[in-house]
Formats: structure tokens, C-alpha cells, sequence
């Protein structure tokens, strides 16, 4: 492999953020037009799916004589642990646990919330809703979702991006994206994604590359949030090939 190997870290470099980190160099030179790869990537599925900071922890539930409030910490959730969450509320403030329930229906990708009579299930006071796909409403009766169940709050694809990039297209805007991938791993798990067959993109820089930015962020090009867990690639920086 000719060229140079390029290890960027955040966790080497002191206060960095590791979704959005800068590596400086005092002497990479490049004597003649030179291209980049993703050769190996490696992060920890750390973001949030709900989080006070995405205003959608915050729902309120009426057992028929009083309103309940519950915040569910930052963290990630899948269906079964939002109901258990809001059981194990409902049992600490001495209630009948299954007050409500969010049931999965995996024939129509949605949920039910399934109330017993006169409760209610206040979806109004944040953006909990998006996720459980129904509309900004109190529920006053078992109902299923008008809408499938957004659980990943919309972030079904990573793109890693890197200042030094060129010839990557966003639709039809230029982008500076390297790579993108589907984050398929468990929560909490270690990502590492090494391409088999590398492409390699123009470098947009000539003569002294002073620096380079690493960013991360989903398909809509929103900014993901690591929560402090640290993030590695292995580049690949190479002459580029003139055509024949």
C-alpha cells in the first residue's frame, strides 16, 4: 500500500469533541494531487434516542383521578423498555402499573398505547410522540399510532465527513461526506466498519494539508451527539491515479 496511513483519534487529542474533532499537522506535504480513503472506523453506539436536550422525555398519564408526571432520563430506549420504565414509575408512586401500556405491533410496524377506562395518556407536552408515531394529542382511549414507530428518532444512516474531501455529492449538493454507513449493532455496542473495497475521493488541498476535521452525522446531515465516547478512523492518503 503506497502512500501514508493516517490514524485520527479524539481520544488523544485533549478536549475534543468526538463527533466533530480537528487534527493539526505541521508538515504533511503533498507534492502532486493525492486522494483519501476510509480504511477503518471504529465508535461505540452511544447516542441518545431520547433526551431531555431533543425535548422528547417528557409525557404526563391520568389514572382517572390524577395526573402522573414522569421525565424519562437521556438515554437509549427501545419499546419494551419505555413500558417498563413507565411501570416501574407507576409501581414507585404506589399506582397499578398497567394504568398504561405501549405494546409493539409488528405486523403494522406501530404501537398501541392501551389504556384502562378513564385514563389518558398525554402525548402533547413534548416530541415523545414523533418517536411513538402518533400525533401531538392526549390519548383518551387504546389506540394504535397513526404512523410506524420511529425509534431511532430518524437516524438510520452515519456519514463521516472530512474537511479535505472532494468529488462526494449530498443529492445534488457537494458534500465533503468519506463514508456512510447503516449503524446495524445493539446499543451500547462497539461499531468498527472497515470497507472491503475502499473508495478513494479527491483531496481538495494542494501542497500542505495543515489540518484535518473528522465529523459524524446522520443522513440529514443533523450532528450526533457520542456523549463523550471517543471515535478512531484510519485513512488512506495516497497519489492520485492519472487516467490513461
Amino acid at each position: 500500500m503506497t502512500g501514508m496511513l493516517l490514524k485520527l483519534d479524539s481520544s488523544l487529542i485533549k478536549n475534543a469533541t468526538p463527533e466533530d474533532f480537528t487534527v493539526n499537522f505541521s508538515n504533511l506535504l503533498i507534492d502532486q494531487p493525492y486522494e483519501i480513503a476510509l480504511i477503518n472506523m471504529n465508535l461505540w453506539y452511544s447516542w441518545y434516542n431520547i433526551a431531555d436536550f431533543y425535548n422528547n422525555n417528557d409525557i404526563r398519564i391520568s389514572n382517572g383521578a390524577k395526573w402522573i408526571n414522569i421525565t424519562i432520563p437521556n438515554g437509549i430506549y427501545d419499546i419494551e423498555q419505555l413500558n417498563d420504565f413507565i411501570k416501574r414509575r407507576f409501581t414507585a408512586a404506589n399506582e397499578d402499573a398497567d394504568t398504561a401500556k405501549i405494546i409493539p405491533n409488528q405486523s403494522s410496524l406501530r404501537v398501541i398505547i392501551e389504556l384502562k377506562q378513564n385514563c389518558q395518556f398525554d402525548l402533547s407536552r413534548s416530541d415523545l410522540h414523533k418517536i411513538l408515531g402518533f400525533e401531538k394529542k392526549i390519548v383518551k382511549k387504546t389506540e394504535e399510532g397513526s404512523e410506524p414507530v420511529d425509534i431511532t428518532r430518524g437516524v438510520d444512516v452515519l456519514c463521516a465527513h472530512c474537511n479535505i474531501v472532494s468529488g462526494s455529492y449530498d443529492n445534488n449538493m457537494a458534500s465533503d461526506i468519506l463514508y456512510s454507513f447503516n449503524p446495524a449493532s445493539e446499543p451500547g455496542s462497539l461499531i468498527s466498519v472497515s470497507p472491503i473495497n475502499p473508495v478513494y475521493l479527491p483531496v481538495c488541498v494542494q501542497n500542505d494539508i495543515q489540518y484535518i476535521t473528522m465529523k459524524l452525522t446522520d443522513q440529514k446531515s443533523r450532528p450526533i451527539n457520542l456523549n463523550g465516547q471517543h471515535v478512531n478512523y484510519l485513512l488512506h492518503l495516497r497519489p492520485r491515479k492519472q487516467a490513461t
